[in-house]
């Protein structure tokens, strides 16, 4: 582990992951970008459903490194899906951040306390629809900030961008990281949750389970 609690890779085990992640697609790296997206996805809803301050793709790649370390130990993942392995590492990260946040005080709902199982996910056209959407409520100066903020990978270059980028907006890196958050959370995201709850009672599936219901 590191000082800050994430778990360290090894190269090793980074081999051990991309070995396992290219057995049956034949390319790793795609499969491993492929994995951290639907991680990443599923884990972004959790986040902000819960009220978290930690960021999804920092929880993804924890559970990622995880797995990879229990890979060069000997692991041998025999899941005919393998994200479920991986998502259920994910639940238990998720859990212990959601843990941590209680103990700091910060109010969370009732329902963070116990992770559900996967809900389906929104599609990718819905999802990036109402993340343009909410974009665009946002006054440039925001929107250019939360652009800019998430924009780089995990990661030492990650790091140097948000350095460059505080030292531009004239403030420093953690009051960047906060004011980000800030926005994501109380703007950007629930923007974004109101958005999907609103396509999805709109769909035309939607509407045909309601008239059902009315005929029934």
């Amino acid at each position: 582990m590191t000082a800050g609690g994430q778990t360290m890779v090894t190269q090793a085990g980074l081999e051990k992951l991309l070995d396992f992640l290219g057995a049956s697609s034949g390319d790793s790296v795609t499969s491993y970008r492929r994995l951290r997206r639907r991680l990443v996805k599923v884990l972004e809803i959790r986040v902000l459903e819960y009220r978290l301050r930690v960021a999804p793709e920092d929880l993804a790649d924890e559970a990622i490194y995880r797995v990879a370390g229990k890979l060069e130990h000997g692991l041998e993942i025999r899941a005919k899906d393998p994200f479920k392995y991986f998502y259920g590492v994910a639940r238990r990260v998720l859990q212990e951040a959601t843990r941590k946040e209680q103990k700091t005080g910060i109010s969370l709902d009732e329902s963070a306390r116990e992770v559900p199982a996967p809900t389906p996910e929104p599609s990718d056209v819905r999802r990036f629809g109402c993340l343009d959407e909410c974009l665009g409520r946002l006054s440039a100066d925001d929107r250019e900030l939360i652009l800019q903020f998430y924009r780089a990978d995990r990661g030492k270059s990650r790091i140097l961008h948000r350095r460059e980028l505080a030292a531009r907006l004239g403030m420093t890196v953690n009051a960047l990281r906060i004011r980000a958050h800030r926005l994501r959370q109380k703007r950007l995201g629930p923007c974004v949750l109101e958005c999907l709850a609103r396509a999805e009672t709109d769909s035309p599936g939607r509407h045909e389970m309601d008239r059902r219901d009315r005929a029934l």
